[in-house]
């Protein structure tokens, strides 16, 4: 079950990481990567 759930965050992080770069939201990149930092601590 961990395989499907992982796929599937993965997936939606790189949409919404080509939303925000579509966005050019610069200014929030810096939340951005704090907050992948943090999922990539969750997911071994």
């Amino acid at each position: 079950l961990a395989m499907p759930i992982k796929s599937g965050v993965a997936a939606f992080l790189m949409l919404f990481y080509f939303m925000m770069l579509l966005s050019n939201a610069t200014g929030l990149f810096d939340g951005v990567k704090a907050d992948f930092e943090q999922l990539r601590r969750l997911l071994p």
